[in-house]
């Protein structure tokens, strides 16, 4: 069996695929399984998983996408599906180009059926994770009553860090373009000194990415000496300290995902100009705790530290 997966979001939703990717692998051992995605750094997640054949690259550049649609056109697919989340009039109008055997297309509300395609309703106030799995059943046997958890597959190498002492994570930003859905800085920065001032035990280690050059010049201006900085790292680098972490703050980001995958403590904060429905892109962990905030609500960091408090130990 070939079967091609296309994935046209970022990171954080890669890994809300991989326990259908998972399901993949344990029902369909010697299947040939292939990725087309538009995001490079999406693949981090699951680039080193060696039960993955093929991973192709496409931008949203015409000419990209038609030399890599006559690429994969010639390996002829059985199935071939977008992870869940696509329009369907995207999906309906990308899977006219692939000759699979059999096209498998989420909708929502309005469809038009084509030969060889199965369609499935997308249950839009249901997270992600089962959504995907929902996509498999199609061709496979899910137990929706297991317990399906998330994963990152580090490579073999330095998979362990030396753990120095109690680790909390903050990420501050998210991708650029959601870039509404950041809690402003400045709480971040009063948050940051009650835990220096309270959580005398933890090591405040804040992680920065390409997308948050604003907010690092900030924060070191700020914390010159107290905090640690985790910057212009591999991402697989990034999620072996994110793993170390016993407690970790995000905005709606990829990197709260990456902590869901290692069993860590996580406190998302949605910011008032946040539109992301988190009931069903949340990180998939019973171990979050989403805080939300409106423009007009006072004392924010303060109320997101004592739910901090709840979590781990700090001082009064």
């Amino acid at each position: 069996m070939k079967i091609l997966i296309i994935h046209s979001f970022g990171m954080g939703d890669m890994i809300m695929f991989t326990p259908a990717l998972k399901e993949l692998q344990k029902q369909f051992p010697k299947a040939q399984i292939d990725f087309l995605v538009f995001q490079h750094f999406s693949v981090e997640p699951i680039k080193n998983n060696d039960y993955i054949h093929k991973i192709y690259f496409s931008s949203f550049n015409l000419k990209s996408l038609l030399n890599t649609i006559m690429e994969i056109r010639k390996h002829k697919y059985d199935i071939s599906f977008f992870t869940t989340g696509v329009k369907y009039y995207k999906n309906f109008l990308f899977s006219l180009f692939l000759n699979s055997k059999q096209k498998i297309i989420e909708y929502t509300n309005f469809y038009i059926p084509f030969p060889n395609t199965v369609l499935i309703k997308r249950e839009e106030d249901e997270h992600f994770v089962m959504n995907n799995l929902k996509i498999i059943d199609i061709f496979s046997t899910i137990d929706f009553e297991k317990n399906h958890t998330i994963k990152y597959w580090l490579d073999n190498i330095q998979n362990e860090l030396p753990v120095r002492q109690k680790i909390i994570g903050i990420h501050p930003g998210c991708n650029i373009k959601f870039k509404q859905r950041r809690w402003h800085i400045e709480y971040y920065i009063e948050l940051i000194h009650i835990m220096l001032n309270k959580c005398h035990n933890y090591k405040i280690v804040i992680f920065i990415g390409p997308d948050e050059k604003e907010e690092l010049k900030i924060l070191r201006d700020e914390f010159t000496t107290s905090v640690e900085f985790i910057e212009n790292k591999r991402l697989e680098d990034v999620a072996r300290h994110i793993s170390l972490c016993e407690l970790f703050i995000s905005n709606d980001s990829g990197l709260g995902h990456i902590a869901a995958c290692f069993n860590v403590n996580i406190v998302t904060i949605k910011s008032h100009s946040s539109n992301a429905n988190l009931l069903t892109t949340a990180v998939y962990t019973n171990k979050n705790k989403i805080i939300e905030f409106f423009k007009e609500d006072i004392n924010q960091s303060q109320k997101v530290f004592s739910e901090i408090r709840k979590i781990i130990q700090c001082a009064e």
